[in-house]
């Protein structure tokens, strides 16, 4: 005979489980998607099923090395107890940094900023030899395509700390890369004076 208030109690569990993986599948679609965009277009369509098919192979592993590590006596209160203590370390740089506020100045105009350097070395750009300088950051949060054969590089500005993301449309190869120093006389580039 079926118990139905125990039926009910299992199915919205199993509800659960099912809504929380859907919201944690998430983040696997963006990592395939961002993996995929540099691969030919013939290349995609495996690329995208063998890494959703993969990503789910593993969370069906991981879910039952959980269940398994689920059934040992303690472990699930040791696991609380941790949970409890990384809770209580957050809570106290919380009300540290709540309580520090009032004494910390206010973010500057400078705050979160890059100084991003660009000199055209292609020979054939009509704007061969010349720099420019982009100043971005959160109050300017600029995406900057930036063409092969532009030397480039960036000081950070601010006091806090800033995010300066690569993207690029092929995938990493060492021999495209060159290293040219910050202080390069060829470059001529003063990055006291450029500094606005």
């Amino acid at each position: 005979m079926i118990n139905f208030p125990e039926a009910v109690q299992d199915l919205t569990s199993l509800g659960q489980v099912i809504l929380i993986d859907i919201a944690l599948a998430g983040d696997n679609a963006v990592v395939v998607g961002l993996a995929v965009a540099g691969l030919p277009d013939k290349h995609k369509r495996p690329a995208i099923i063998l890494g959703i098919g993969g990503a789910t192979a593993i969370r069906i592993a991981l879910g039952a090395v959980a269940l398994q590590l689920l059934a040992v006596i303690g472990l699930l209160l040791a696991g609380g107890l941790l949970l409890l203590w990384v809770c209580w370390k957050m809570g106290r740089e919380l009300r540290r940094s709540h309580l520090l506020h009032a004494a910390v100045p206010a973010k500057t105009l400078g705050a979160a900023m890059l100084q991003i350097v660009l000199a055209d070395l292609r020979p054939e750009s009509p704007t061969w030899g010349r720099r420019n300088t982009i100043y971005a950051g959160n109050l300017r949060p600029w995406q900057i395509l930036i063409p092969p054969g532009v030397a480039h590089g960036y000081k950070v500005l601010s006091v806090g700390p800033s995010m300066l993301i690569y993207a690029t449309d092929r995938f990493y190869n060492p021999a495209d890369e060159g290293r040219i120093p910050h202080n390069d006389p060829k470059l001529n580039y003063d990055w006291e004076l450029q500094h606005k």
